[in-house]
């Protein structure tokens, strides 16, 4: 057992006035041992030996104190080259607490705030080469000895089949909490961890650092939950692989308790099929840069809640458009914060995200319609990132005011993270710089056979092939009457099931929106990410004559979103 070593307190005298007295700061040293989980298959018993090693740097969270004296503090660890199970730490503490010590690792993870010990599990936990990172334990102790305890167990999921890699796995649970935030409960010596109300989500991810080639003998992926309930999980296991193709299984009766790790085998052949809300289709978007569009503009309405990047939940439902040529057109002016109408017109960077370090970021949600010029510093309707932060387009930092970063879209993958808008470069590489790219556009109308036409803008993808009986012609045609451009091609709803089969790309002229207003729906505008002044952000516009990739929008207009998906080839 290691010895508490203190250091000598500094007392500090001001001359001519009354002493003051400095907190004494001390080292101690702490020698901590994990606690290994116990195996279990849900078929076989496991041989395998999967002992938790502490890595250099691992943090912890140091907490002491009772009455009116606290302290929480960092620190890492330095493990025994003989056994690296063990060990040491080296908090330096500000005076000595009540002699116990209760210690929760990994420190990111944990939050002391009025005087309460919680812990966050995290919705996305990451893979490399098969190790589980990040694993929750808890240690309480009145010595310089900790024995931590596992607050998890793991499940072990074996898969395996020729052919395939996996670059993410996701966990849906119909019964229970997966991650988010917990409180200890019961004995301190020996908690449990128990949901905050509100507070946590039935979903969890895992990343592979690389994607996972599953031929051969297979490969194993670590994944820690929260104990089940007494029946078990129910739960929903999707295999991502990188070119987006998803293969969903089920499983019900998955006991998850404490410190066990139990070795789930997930038999028969794996279906691995296009994900929902994507069209085949590839576009290259820059040099070696392919994407994938989605099957309709982006819709919302207030109904209902969905998740959001980085944890917790908002109101409302976002979703793709049933169909290509699908657009709200002049029923835009129902928007509020209240709507069950669906809409589809929103102002620049209004995903329902926030940054609360940009003060002139005031009109975020999707249902924001203000055209008061309220003159902000560096923001002057108040949408999207101000252009004094870091990253004043919806990318890097400020990447969650994107519709497709930050929320769930509820039939394109239920899950944020998996979508993005194009900037300002990107559209001009589709329309303008890529292999034959001015062969490969065209404004065009949709017959819908009930008198009515959907105009907007046609774009091939790279490799492309006409159908039988269709034909495009490329461009704009203004030769054509006024008013009568979108005729340079004509499809009927067959015609035009046969061309998005061959992987093409129809954006509908949405119109756009002022207020609450919608003037015409006889004009597209697409926002991009990109931002140009405090007034104006980038974006793609065109008429039956004209197809414009500089254009720029006033933030507080309310234009169409047409997300895409990146391949992880």
């Amino acid at each position: 057992m290691k010895k508490v070593q203190f250091f000598a307190a500094v007392l500090l005298m001001a001359l001519g006035v009354a002493s003051c007295q400095k907190e004494e700061k001390t080292t101690i040293l702490f020698t901590a041992k994990m606690e290994q989980a116990y195996q279990q298959d849900k078929t076989v018993l496991d041989t395998s030996s999967n002992l938790l090693s502490w890595v250099s740097g691992d943090q912890v969270r140091f907490t002491s104190g009772s009455g009116t004296f606290i302290f929480s503090t960092m620190s890492s660890a330095t493990p025994h080259a003989d056994d690296p199970t063990w060990a040491d730490f080296q908090p330096q503490v500000t005076g000595s607490g009540d002699g116990s010590y209760r210690v929760v690792y990994p420190f990111s993870s944990s939050h002391f705030k009025n005087r309460t010990l919680t812990l966050d599990l995290p919705a996305v936990q990451s893979t490399v080469a098969g190790e589980l990172t990040g694993f929750p334990m808890y240690a309480y102790s009145q010595t310089s000895t900790l024995q931590f305890r596992n607050l998890c167990g793991v499940l072990k999921f074996h898969l395996e089949q020729e052919g395939a890699t996996i670059s993410r796995l996701e966990l849906t649970a119909n019964n229970g909490a997966l991650c988010g935030e917990y409180t200890f409960e019961g004995a301190i010596d020996a908690p449990t961890i128990a949901p905050v109300s509100g507070g946590t989500h039935n979903k969890v991810s895992l990343a592979c650092s690389t994607p996972q080639n599953i031929g051969g003998s297979g490969h194993d992926f670590f994944v820690y939950l929260p104990v089940s309930p007494a029946e078990g999980y129910d739960l929903t296991l999707k295999m991502y692989q990188p070119d987006g193709t998803i293969c969903t299984k089920s499983a019900s009766g998955i006991v998850v308790e404490r410190n066990t790790i139990y070795k789930v085998n997930i038999g028969g052949s794996y279906a691995f099929e296009q994900p929902d809300g994507r069209l085949h289709g590839l576009f290259s978007i820059g040099d070696g840069n392919q994407v994938y569009f989605s099957k309709g503009n982006l819709q919302w309405r207030s109904n209902g809640t969905h998740a959001v990047n980085g944890g917790g939940t908002a109101a409302g439902t976002w979703r793709f458009a049933e169909h290509q040529y699908d657009r709200i057109g002049y029923n835009n002016t129902r928007i509020s914060a209240t709507t069950t109408s669906w809409v589809d017109l929103f102002g620049w960077g209004t995903s329902g995200y926030h940054d609360s370090s940009d003060p002139n970021n005031t009109q975020y949600n999707p249902y924001c319609t203000s055209v008061n010029d309220v003159s902000f510093p560096y923001n002057r309707y108040g949408f999207g990132p101000s252009t004094n932060m870091p990253s004043p387009n919806l990318t890097g930092t400020s990447a969650n005011y994107d519709w497709g970063v930050y929320n769930a879209i509820s039939n394109g993958g239920d899950t944020p993270g998996q979508w993005r808008t194009l900037t300002r470069t990107e559209w001009i590489y589709l329309i303008s710089d890529r292999t034959d790219a001015a062969n490969k556009y065209a404004v065009g109308s949709i017959d819908k056979g009930d008198g009515n036409y959907v105009e907007g803008l046609i774009v091939l993808p790279d490799d492309w092939t006409l159908p039988s009986g269709c034909t495009f012609n490329p461009g704009v045609d203004r030769d054509l009457p006024l008013f009568h451009g979108f005729d340079h091609n004509i499809y009927t709803l067959s015609q035009w099931s046969q061309m998005e089969a061959a992987g093409a790309l129809f954006l509908p002229s949405g119109g756009s929106r002022w207020s609450g207003s919608v003037p015409n729906v006889h004009n597209g505008y697409y926002w991009a990410s990109t931002y140009y002044d405090q007034m104006y952000a980038q974006s793609l516009n065109f008429d039956d004559y004209n197809v414009n990739t500089y254009g720029l929008g006033s933030r507080n207009d309310g234009y169409s979103i047409r997300l895409v998906w990146v391949p992880q080839f």
